[in-house]
């Protein structure tokens, strides 16, 4: 019903979706479904392959471990992700300026350079920021965080760890 009232409206725009749900047919078909109008799977997932290990972080708030388990997912991923994405911040905005330069570079963007890029967090900075992100999140204020990684591998029956826990920071009462 809907197809036929929209060729009586519009044949153009009848045409234009009957192509494009063929389109997502065809890349379904050929990609292993991993293509949907609006979201590509393939794009944002891969396989993961049982040797390939995860690093967790474990925040210790006053010496008890900040437990995790019973946290909504988006509060989680602010904490855990943090510390991440901080671990990296430096070599990933290389990256992105150097994959960048080429093309700014010719089209004669005017701020373009590195140190405009940069984000030069220290240390310091980055757990007094994340020490309060951890008071709010358990409710009181902090006096000292520590943080620890360790590697984990998926095992058949579990999450098993694969070395002893690294201390990565510690903050007191900063």
């Amino acid at each position: 019903m809907f197809f036929k009232k929209l060729y009586n409206y519009s044949k153009v725009l009848f045409f234009a979706l009957i192509f494009f749900i063929m389109l997502f047919i065809y890349l379904n078909y050929k990609w292993g479904i991993t293509a949907t109008p609006i979201h590509q799977f393939g794009m944002f997932s891969s396989v993961m392959k049982e040797t390939d290990t995860q690093t967790i972080y474990h925040i210790y708030a006053d010496d008890h471990l900040v437990d995790m388990s019973n946290v909504y997912f988006s509060k989680r991923d602010l904490l855990l992700n943090s510390i991440a994405f901080y671990k990296i911040q430096q070599q990933h905005n290389t990256s992105v300026f150097n994959i960048l330069d080429p093309l700014f570079s010719k089209v004669k963007f005017p701020t373009w350079d590195i140190n405009n890029f940069s984000n030069d967090i220290t240390d310091d900075q980055f757990l007094t920021w994340f020490k309060k992100r951890v008071s709010v999140f358990l409710g009181y204020r902090v006096q000292k965080i520590e943080i620890f990684s360790q590697k984990y591998l998926w095992a058949k029956e579990g999450f098993a760890p694969v070395s002893t826990a690294q201390k990565e920071f510690i903050a007191i009462n900063r």
